[in-house]
Formats: C-alpha cells, sequence, structure tokens
C-alpha cells in the first residue's frame, strides 16, 4: 500500500487568514468601544432632564438650542416633569416658553403638576395650571395631584388645586377619595376645603369603609362634626358590618363618640363577629369611652358570636378595673 503525504497549504494561505481573523477581531473590539463610548455619553433627552431637575438655565438654553423644529421623541416633555418634581419653576418657565407639552405623561401616567404636587412645590402647581395643565390627569395607581396634595396635608397646595374645580371624588388607592384620605389624617381644614368643593360624604372605599368612619378612627371630632353636617351617616357599615361609633370606641375617641351618639349612631351596633363598640373599648383598655357608652345606655350583657362579653374583652386584654366594672350584677 503506497501513502500520499498532504501536503500544508501555502504559506500566503496562513498568513492570508491570519490577517483576515485580526481584522475582524480589531473591528469587533473597534465597534465595542464605541458602544461603551455611547452608553457613557448622557443622552440628549438625559442630560436635558438634568440641567432641568439642576434648575441650570444657561445649560437648558444651550440643549434647547440644539434641538430640531419637532423632535421626535421630544426631550422637553421629560425634562419639564424633572423640572416640576425639584421645584426649579424658572426651568418649568423656561421649558413652558420653549414649546414643552404642559401635559407630557411619563410611563407610569405621572405629568408634571402631578409630580410638583407631590413635591410640595405649591409655585410649580400654580404655573401648570395658568399654563393650562389637566387637574384630574390619573397616575397609574390612580392618584392625582389633589390626592397627592392631600396627602402631604399641603393645604395651601389643595386650596390652589380645588381653585380650578377638580373632580374631587376621583378614587384611587383601594377605592379611596382625597375626602377619606384626610379623615384618615385627621386633618380638619383640609376636611373642610373638600368638602366645600363638593366632595361626597357616603362614597365607600373597596372595603366598605367611609370618611366618617376614618375621621371616627383618626379621633378628630372636628372632622367628625363637618362629615356629619354634610350628611354622613353614623350607621352606614363597612364589609365587616363595622360602624363609626365602632372606629370611635376602639380608637377610644370620646368626642367622635358623643357627636355620633348625638345623630344617631346604634350604640350597640353589632358587627359580623358579634361585637359592639362596648365590646372594643373595653378590648382597648378605654376607661373613659367605656363609661361614655354605658351612660348612653350599651347593653353590657351582649355576648359576640364566641361568647364573649365586655367584661371579657376587658380582662382577656389585662384591664381588670374595667372587667370588673362591666361584669353583672351578682
Amino acid at each position: 500500500m503506497t501513502y500520499r503525504s498532504i501536503a500544508a497549504p501555502p504559506r500566503r494561505h496562513r498568513f492570508g487568514a491570519l490577517a483576515t481573523s485580526l481584522a475582524v477581531s480589531l473591528m469587533l473590539t473597534a465597534s465595542l468601544a464605541a458602544q461603551a463610548e455611547e452608553a457613557e455619553t448622557p443622552s440628549l433627552t438625559g442630560r436635558l432632564a438634568a440641567a432641568a431637575a439642576a434648575g441650570d438655565l444657561d445649560s437648558l438654553a444651550s440643549l434647547l438650542s440644539t434641538l430640531p423644529e419637532s423632535p421626535d421623541p421630544d426631550p422637553r416633555g421629560p425634562a419639564l416633569r424633572a423640572a416640576a418634581e425639584a421645584g426649579k419653576r424658572e426651568a418649568v418657565q423656561q421649558l413652558l416658553a420653549a414649546g414643552a407639552p404642559v401635559d407630557y405623561v411619563r410611563d407610569d401616567g405621572e405629568t408634571a403638576l402631578i409630580a410638583a404636587a407631590a413635591g410640595g412645590h405649591t409655585p410649580v402647581v400654580e404655573l401648570l395650571i395658568v399654563s393650562g395643565a389637566d387637574v384630574d390627569v390619573r397616575r397609574a395607581d390612580g392618584a392625582t395631584a389633589l390626592s397627592l396634595a392631600v396627602e402631604r396635608e399641603d393645604i395651601e397646595t389643595v386650596w390652589v388645586l380645588l381653585g380650578e374645580g377638580p373632580e374631587v371624588d376621583l378614587v384611587y388607592r383601594g377605592g379611596k377619595t382625597a375626602l377619606m384620605k384626610a379623615a384618615e389624617l385627621g386633618n380638619p381644614r383640609i376636611v373642610e376645603l373638600l368638602l366645600n368643593a363638593g366632595a361626597k360624604t357616603r362614597a365607600q372605599d373597596e372595603a366598605g369603609v367611609t370618611a366618617l368612619m376614618l375621621a371616627s378612627a383618626s379621633g378628630d371630632a372636628a372632622a367628625v362634626r363637618s362629615i356629619l353636617a354634610r350628611g354622613g351617616d353614623p350607621r352606614a357599615v363597612d364589609a365587616t358590618g363595622r360602624t363609626a361609633l365602632h372606629y370611635a370606641a376602639e380608637r377610644g375617641a370620646d368626642g367622635p363618640s358623643r357627636l355620633l351618639l348625638s345623630r344617631g349612631a346604634a350604640v350597640d351596633a353589632t358587627d359580623r363577629e358579634g361585637r359592639t363598640p362596648l365590646m372594643l373599648a373595653a378590648a382597648g383598655g378605654h376607661g373613659k369611652a367605656v363609661d361614655m357608652l354605658l351612660t348612653a345606655k350599651a347593653d353590657r350583657t351582649l355576648r359576640d358570636t364566641a361568647g364573649r362579653s365586655a367584661a371579657e374583652y376587658a380582662g382577656a386584654a389585662g384591664h381588670a378595673a374595667i372587667a370588673k366594672k362591666l361584669a353583672p350584677a351578682s
């Protein structure tokens, strides 16, 4: 048998392949370096937003001058929201004058007005409103400029927004309205402002809770009084069967409890577990509330669905004196 030797490829072929491989490697390295440099360089949108948030008016003017007539996408919208969030009124004014869309909406539904209200920047809120901002735009979670101002207990911004006639009963987070949030915070001034703007007192959230219940739980008698005066229902029940008096008694809020009873609240109302306001006051160790409910003829002999009395609630919670007071006469 004869064997043939396999000749090596000509040297020029080997060197050619090596050169081609090296060229490809160099091109790839250059491409990656260019991409890295591009990633490290902020986009025009990012630079414009950064200048706006910093209130750097000179940089802002310089960047705005480089924009085409109708940029797409328009970087002025994100910059306006950034300036509003930071409370930079002059930057907001400069961007609006340069044609920034006043109602630009970010992916989560936030606008410049919402951002300004969330940050408590009332002068910016006023400027945006004068420029035509929509006060009823809702963020993805349902929050509005008004609801966020209420959360901050920012009375000045609330007053400014209410002057534009917004939808005061828009719901957000769990079906709550702005009035419910103000009531929950126990802020009678904001409660009064919202009521004057027509907020509904009998609206209920997803759990059936009303503004009156939340005000009662806060312990603020002035808020409770205002809501009752505008039609709040002291006999309304939430999803668990509780009334506003249950909420007040559990908190040991004497003032709200008296107001509720004076407006027809049922002193022995029972929730789905058969618990009365007296039982909740006893469990919380609220002696004054217990005395007030007894004066209002609360029935100390009632038992819940598990067979427990108000005295037993107090005893189980370690309130011996209240348990003794509530014990049936021997």
